[in-house]
């Protein structure tokens, strides 16, 4: 049995929110209010990724990738899935932010650092190993495990050939089963949703 949608009565679910984001219209207004509703908690989670776990700033690069979405809206062509066109324009965003954000905490003239609070609770170690890898691997890995894209999907949204991606995922589950290694000794897995198949 399915779970409906109140609003239209249709079914809702992953399968079901994948088949009403393939029946998007470029340049429909009433369609990218869908796409929105549909996936801004995606989105954010990704941008939350790239950004290192800070909330705020993952809710303004989320609320600014759908900016820029919106405006290139009327020219999408659908040669890979809507949502994967949409995680390269929010990792895109959230890397720019990134680096502005870099460049505004570097000391000036001081040896030394101010200390920085910790974004993350421990529940969130995944965030913070991917963290520690670079964002095309990390970027992969999460549309891939945590979005449930095939590479062939990943590669036509981020414009770069197959093997590419196959190559940025393997290293990315190589360095991620590394970075937890340490971490896993007595943590249950079911505290690392969405990254099943890694083992």
């Amino acid at each position: 049995m399915h779970a409906v949608d109140g609003q239209r009565g249709e079914p809702s679910g992953p399968s079901a929110d994948r088949l009403r984001l393939d029946r998007l219209v470029p340049g429909s207004t009433e369609d990218f209010d869908v796409l929105y509703r549909l996936t801004f908690d995606r989105i954010r989670s990704t941008c939350l990724v790239v950004l290192g776990g800070d909330p705020a700033a993952a809710e303004d690069c989320a609320q600014d990738a759908y900016v820029r979405a919106f405006r290139a809206w009327p020219r999408w062509r659908p040669q890979a899935p809507v949502e994967v066109w949409l995680h390269r324009i929010a990792v895109n965003v959230a890397r720019s932010y990134r680096r502005r954000s870099l460049w505004r905490h570097l000391p000036l003239l001081s040896d030394r650092l101010p200390a920085r609070p910790q974004l993350l609770d421990e529940t969130f170690v995944v965030m913070r190993a991917l963290r520690e890898m670079s964002i095309d691997d990390a970027t992969a890995l999460l549309l891939r495990y945590y979005h449930g894209y095939s590479g062939e999907e990943i590669a036509a949204g981020l414009g770069v050939p197959a093997s590419t991606v196959r190559g940025r995922i393997v290293r990315a589950r190589t360095r991620l089963k590394e970075l937890l290694k340490d971490r896993q000794a007595g943590t249950s897995k079911s505290e690392f949703p969405g990254f099943r198949g890694l083992e």
